[in-house]
């Protein structure tokens, strides 16, 4: 409901006055992080059309540029959301920038980890992803976000990733107290997001063309609206709000039932 994203954009206007993200100013600014062995730049428009399909879907203010951060100094703290597209396993990163890292997500910080590469490196990459969970934030373990994640109802109710390619039906994610600190794409979502500068879409969607590219899109929104309001729609008002309100559902999904 419009009153809920209203509720949103004044939750990011107060994440943006809090020590941890003392300099992100009243809009939300997207952010790719960079990290040892991950490709330099590999969906260069991904991230300001997913800011623009925010802005155009929502009441989330979001800055329509978006930056490129490392693990090797303060600027991460100004970003409750990091990105990181990946092609393959993660490497080991420095003892200095696994403290970086972890102080990020101790104090709010969601990191999205995109992966983009061989689908069959996922299980290398999903142990590599689960050692970086182990060693940043230790006692915490990266598992299955099942089908009643909240991640598919944050703003649109879908019922399971999407991006550019759908081989893999769900999310993985790492839970800090009561919110996910890590998670975990397998399907290429920020492929699906990627423009050219001439404004074409730099990667074709498939198998499902471009109803699978507005899910993916849809998946990108849920993200956003998720760091800016964590679990209100895990509330019963908003249940009860989205059980009468089917059409925020793209109908039908590959191998969904009625």
């Amino acid at each position: 409901p419009r009153a809920v994203l209203v509720l949103c954009t004044g939750l990011a206007m107060v994440l943006s006055s809090t020590p941890v993200f003392a300099d992100a100013g009243l809009r939300l600014k997207l952010a790719q992080v960079r990290m040892a062995g991950t490709p330099l730049d590999p969906r260069p428009g991904a991230l300001a059309e997913l800011a623009r399909e925010v802005a155009l879907r929502t009441s989330v203010a979001v800055d329509p540029a978006r930056t490129l951060v490392a693990l090797d100094g303060d600027a991460i703290h100004r970003h409750p959301l990091l990105f990181l597209p990946v092609e393959g396993p993660l490497e080991v990163p420095t003892p200095e920038a696994l403290a970086v890292l972890g102080a990020w997500l101790q104090r709010g910080g969601t990191l999205v980890i995109d992966f983009a590469g061989d689908p069959g490196q996922v299980e290398d990459l999903l142990a590599s992803v689960s050692a970086l969970v182990a060693a940043v934030l230790p006692g915490i373990r990266l598992e299955r976000l099942g089908a009643g994640s909240i991640l598919y109802r944050t703003f649109y109710r879908l019922r399971s990733p999407a991006g550019r390619i759908q081989l893999f039906p769900e999310l993985y994610g790492a839970t800090l107290g009561d919110r996910l600190a890590v998670v975990v794409s397998l399907n290429d979502l920020l492929g699906a997001l990627d423009r050219r500068r001439d404004g074409e879409w730099r990667f074709r969607v498939v198998p499902g063309g471009e109803r699978q590219r507005e899910r993916a899109i849809r998946l990108g929104v849920n993200l956003v609206c998720y760091v800016l309001c964590l679990d209100y729609k895990n509330e019963k008002v908003h249940l009860e709000y989205l059980r009468s309100r089917r059409n925020w559902r793209l109908e039908p999904e590959p191998g969904a039932g009625p």
